[in-house]
Formats: structure tokens, sequence, C-alpha cells
């Protein structure tokens, strides 16, 4: 038997509140993962005839067609954009109906685009006990949980923590997903996410 211990702390009107419980399971999953930010862009908006976006990055991306991306922007993010193209500086991707997120902003914006980081971790969706992850304080990161036709997605601030556990009153944020989930890591700046899961096979 596997065990996780979560701690709760709070620090209100001068008063430090602290309460540590321990969950079970059978088999724990996950790790770090860096993700690469390729230079800041602009978003040079929409080209009309080929339906693709085109993106106008300050410096010669390192980046392929078929590559997916996500950008963040001041008050947004939208993952899972599939470059099409690439020529010098100047980057399109397939529609944003082909993302996830936030609709992108107007032409002009300044953004920051990351290439996503794929992984090995593999857990089960109806088997999580326990979900906790990390980032740092160089930027803004976005985890993004699929399974075969589905994907949530999940925000990490700068510095934030994000994390569930099934003793909690509110559903798991994978609950809308099934089956085998695998997970991507894209960030606003080169960074490291650190994830963690505890997983119970009777369940």
């Amino acid at each position: 038997m596997l065990t996780a211990s979560v701690n709760y702390i709070a620090a209100i009107a001068g008063l430090s509140i602290q309460s540590t419980k321990t969950l079970n399971g059978t088999a724990h999953e996950g790790g770090q993962f860096p993700s690469a930010t390729p230079a800041a862009c602009t978003y040079g908006g929409l080209n009309v005839y080929d339906s693709l976006h085109t993106f106008a990055f300050d410096d010669t991306p390192d980046l392929e067609a078929g590559d997916v991306l996500a950008v963040f922007w001041a008050g947004g993010r939208r993952a899972e954009l599939i470059v099409n193209d690439v020529d010098g500086l100047a980057v399109t991707v397939h529609n944003d109906d082909t993302g996830q997120g936030d609709a992108l902003p107007a032409s002009g914006t300044v953004l920051t685009a990351c290439k996503r980081a794929r992984n090995d971790l593999r857990f089960a969706a109806a088997q999580l006990v326990a979900l906790a992850a990390a980032g740092e304080d160089t930027g803004d990161a976005l985890l993004v949980f699929r399974d075969d036709s589905d994907s949530v997605l999940m925000d990490l601030p700068a510095g934030g923590y994000a994390g569930w556990d099934n003793e909690q009153t509110t559903a798991s944020p994978l609950a809308d997903l099934s089956g085998v989930l695998t997970l991507d890591v894209y960030a606003a700046a080169a960074l490291t996410v650190t994830v963690g899961l505890l997983q119970d096979s009777a369940l």
C-alpha cells in the first residue's frame, strides 16, 4: 500500500491553521517536465486565403510543421495550435477551431509561444486518488490532460499550485475524462512543472 500526505496551511488575520491527512493508493506516477519556450511573438492576424493564422516571431523559432503550440498573452491563453508552416520569422498555424482555451486576441497583441512538451506519464482516470502540480515563479504554465477523445486544461499561475484529492467534496477536475490519460505541458517561460499522482487500482 502506497500513501500520500496532504498538508493544508492557511494564514488568516495573523493565525496559522494547518491540517494533514494521509491518502492510500496502490501506485504513483509523476515527474518533472521542462517546457521550452520559443521567442516572444506578435499575432499577425488571419490569412484569409488559406484559413491559417500567422505569428511573426522576433527571432527565428525552433519550430517545424506538425509541432503543437500554446500561446499566452495578458489575460488569456490558447493551447493545441498545430503548426502548418514555418517561413523564416513567420509561423502559420491551423485556425483556432483546432485549439483549446481562450479565443485568440486582436491582431498585434504581443504573445509568448510555447512548444508542447510530451512525456511518458500515463494513468487511469477512474483510479485517481490525489493530484498535485506546481510550477515556478518565472512564468505561467498550462497542463493538458487528455483521453482518446477529449481533454481538460488546468492552469498553473506563476509560482502557483493545483491539487485535488478524492476526500474533497468537489468532483475531480478530470471527471469528464475516461480510460488512460496522458499529459502535455506548456509554459509562458522556460521552466519546470512538477506533477504527482496517487492511484488506487481497487477503484
